[in-house]
């Protein structure tokens, strides 16, 4: 949701029509009233169906306009905008994975096609090239040896480290893997023109590239999980 400027305060919006929380709780006391008659008394009408339903609507309607507040405040942030974009993005790749019928998911197809472009790759390489902490990284190749798509083999110079491989049934994986992200980006940019579609990469491209290299003048900092 953007706004157009930073001055004006955003509209309030609910999530429900208005009064939907109030006849919710009318609907809930009278059907306190079926099993306890005793409850119908002028006293608790007045308590129950106007004192605290109408507080019920008021705290549903503060809480909608703290969330309006939250999102316009964060909505010139570069996280945030990132973030919208992950989740969209991840929503079409969901959804095409699902309908491939692969029994994959999303973070397996990096590990899989990166095998596929090197060979004989320990688990910390991979995860070095994936720029994936190396306990993610082991659990997606266990995963994937329990499926058959890949072999784990000892290294024949130092018996410290594992040697990941593809075989035959991964490397069709891998292919189907490749196939599913170009069908991932083609319904990711259907509403985009060529043109629109070219500027857009481009103009990731030149934020990836400078972000990376301010983040290479910064101290080494600890793995992140993901």
């Amino acid at each position: 949701m953007v706004y157009p400027s930073l001055n004006k305060a955003p509209p309030v919006r609910f999530g429900k029509p208005d009064g939907w929380c109030f006849f919710r709780k009318l609907k809930a006391f009278f059907r306190k009233i079926r099993k306890d008659n005793s409850l119908l008394t002028p006293q608790n009408l007045v308590d129950t169906s106007t004192n605290s339903i109408f507080a019920a609507v008021n705290t549903e309607q503060l809480r909608e306009h703290a969330l309006e507040k939250f999102y316009f405040e964060l909505q010139d942030t570069f996280v945030f905008q990132m973030h919208r974009i992950m989740k969209a993005f991840m929503r079409h790749a969901s959804v095409l994975v699902q309908n491939s019928g692969e029994d994959l998911q999303m973070d397996h197809f990096p590990v899989l096609m990166t095998l596929d472009a090197v060979k004989n790759l320990s688990q910390q390489e991979i995860a070095d090239i994936l720029m994936r902490d190396k306990s993610s990284v082991q659990r997606t190749i266990s995963l994937l040896q329990r499926k058959g798509l890949v072999e784990i083999s000892q290294d024949a110079h130092d018996k410290r480290k594992n040697i990941v491989n593809l075989t035959e049934k991964g490397l069709e994986k891998s292919l189907k893997s490749r196939q599913i992200l170009q069908q991932i980006d083609h319904s990711a940019f259907a509403d985009f023109t060529i043109k629109e579609r070219g500027e857009a990469m481009q103009s990731i491209h030149a934020i990836a590239e400078k972000l990376e290299k301010t983040a290479a003048q910064l101290p080494p900092a600890p793995p992140l999980n993901c």
